[in-house]
């Protein structure tokens, strides 16, 4: 409250100097229950899975980067993705889409990747039945866009006027051109003009996905104290550190050791790391691999390359294809 009352004082006052990136705290590594999660600007993100919805349990209570939830707002959680970020939401079930910012961590319960806000889950159909499957898919253009815009309202994105990130997002990113001062600051952001709305409000739209036959059992959703932790108190504590032991003094040989290689995706379930791995076979040798610390997390490794040289030259094949947190490493 305190902040607000800062950025809406005196005109005389210098405004307050922007922060280089907004809700730093939750670009951290964090541990929940148990499992550690590895947050990332993964913006190639395009994952199938179980979304599920969170309402009256957290309604008003702080988000993970301080702002208050609100359920009738078009926003989502997730443990991983960039915040803010954009991403399109479409109910395998039914076929209907929508876009929404992700201002939250969790889901934290078994293997759903996406917690809907209740408005969402009613709008996408998924409300009455508490879990649905749908398809998660990052927008790169647009995520960059909304966090280079609240940018200038500070560290934790807080507009003066009161709006919520998902009403700038509407107003202010789709279907418009941002603000000239928001452009010179970053130009790829120019390419997040997207369909033209006079009321820019969500759209509901059938896609051309069909549906999945897969049902899932209806249930009341209820949530555990475990569940409801804020997540600031958890970024004040390390995560834990793992004691590796030694390993035993054997040669053993490995095509993965050495070389360039290129890392691609992050997904949850194994199966959809499968899927884009077969899709990246025509750039080389392709592997899944699980990440070592969190253990629930996998990506794609394509790879030896010769050289750096080689390995960019396949790197710019990989994101020209749409998977833009791809990245060059070397073992």
């Amino acid at each position: 409250m305190g902040l607000v009352a800062l950025l809406a004082g005196c005109s005389c006052t210098p405004p307050p100097k922007a922060a280089k990136e907004i809700c730093t705290g939750t670009k951290k590594s964090y541990t929940v229950q148990g499992k550690s999660y590895h947050p990332q600007d993964h913006y190639d993100y395009d994952e199938n899975g179980i979304a599920s919805w969170y309402g009256p349990g957290f309604h008003k209570r702080p988000t993970s980067c301080g702002s208050i939830y609100d359920m009738h707002s078009y926003t989502a959680a997730h443990k991983t993705l960039p915040i803010p970020s954009v991403v399109e939401v479409t109910n395998l079930e039914n076929g209907k889409n929508l876009k929404l910012v992700i201002n939250d961590r969790g889901p934290f319960v078994d293997d759903r990747i996406i917690d809907l806000s209740k408005k969402a889950a009613e709008e996408l159909g998924t409300h009455n039945k508490g879990l649905a499957r749908v398809r998660v898919r990052v927008i790169p253009e647009e995520s960059r866009a909304l966090a280079t815009y609240l940018k200038q309202y500070g560290r934790y994105g807080i507009d003066p006027a009161g709006r919520k990130w998902d009403e700038i997002y509407f107003q202010e990113i789709a279907g418009k051109s941002p603000a000239e001062e928001v452009m010179a600051e970053d130009p790829a952001i120019v390419k997040a003009v997207m369909r033209s709305d006079s009321h820019h409000q969500p759209i509901l739209q059938n896609t051309v996905m069909h549906s999945n036959q897969h049902h899932f059992k209806s249930q009341n959703l209820t949530f555990t104290r475990d569940e409801e932790i804020i997540f600031e108190d958890l970024l004040d504590t390390p995560p834990s550190q793992r004691v590796k032991k030694p390993a035993p003094h054997t040669a053993v040989k490995s095509s993965a050791s050495g070389g360039h290689f290129i890392q691609v995706g992050s997904f949850v379930q194994k199966t959809n790391a499968d899927r884009l791995k077969q899709r990246l076979a025509k750039h080389g040798k392709a592997a899944v691999v699980r990440d070592k610390q969190s253990g629930n997390m996998y990506s794609i490794k394509l790879g030896p390359y010769s050289t750096r040289q080689l390995a960019k030259r396949k790197l710019n094949l990989v994101e020209n294809e749409g998977h833009h947190g791809a990245r060059l490493i070397r073992n």
